[in-house]
């Protein structure tokens, strides 16, 4: 049996600056069998541990470049294994795939999974990693061209995956606008995953002001 089959996954898909990374924040906090898996937070700990390899690959982030699919498919089926043996059900995974021959390899893996596409104009998106504090510790975020650049790659490489779901794979994709506010991002999730009015009692307790407060 595979054992990867086991998870569901949630996948958070869109432009960097669309509000993924504060919806799978959210989600987590609301529901405590979720866990996020960013694509950039298993690079940094990659980059860390493997020092030769790991700072050609901190200079291809810090040039707002693709890291090889072959890495990033690696260090994913890991995190993966690692959620399963932790005791996760669910997981929320940000920043990947970022290609469509990493989408192919994702559809091979037999997952359980649901895409949500958080669709955003790259002019506001841009707006928003600009005022955002909390990506100011990025080098790459710190200057405007690489962030239009990282924009412009994303819309040269990872939007043809868009296209790619609905013409070559059964995978269903769900449209969350990226304007929303971030209550209103995780009602539009709960709807489309049918989760029971049972679940959400259960957890309504946990969702205090500082899971509504979080940005979009």
């Amino acid at each position: 049996m595979n054992r990867l089959s086991q998870i569901s996954v949630l996948l958070l898909f869109g432009p960097p600056g669309a509000g993924k990374t504060w919806l799978g924040e959210a989600m987590a906090k609301c529901y405590p069998t979720f866990t996020v898996l960013r694509c950039g937070d298993m690079l940094n700990t990659f980059i860390k541990s493997h020092t030769g390899v790991g700072k050609q690959i901190k200079e291809i982030m810090e040039r707002g470049e693709l890291v090889q699919d072959e890495i990033v498919i690696h260090l994913l089926i890991e995190a993966f294994i690692q959620v399963l043996d932790i005791g996760y059900t669910h997981v929320l995974l940000d920043g990947f795939p970022r290609t469509i021959p990493q989408a192919r390899a994702l559809d091979e893996l037999g997952l359980n999974l649901n895409i949500f596409h958080l669709d955003l104009d790259l002019e506001k998106c841009f707006k928003q990693i600009r005022k955002s504090k909390d990506r100011q510790h990025r080098l790459e975020d710190r200057r405007p061209a690489a962030i239009w650049k990282k924009l412009e790659l994303y819309k040269e490489k990872t939007q043809p995956v868009l296209d790619f779901w609905h013409s070559h794979s059964s995978r269903r994709v769900h449209r969350i606008d990226g304007l929303l506010d971030i209550k209103r991002k995780v009602h539009t999730v709960e709807e489309k995953l049918k989760i029971s009015h049972v679940q959400k009692a259960i957890i309504k307790f946990h969702r205090q002001s500082e899971i509504w407060s979080l940005p979009n």
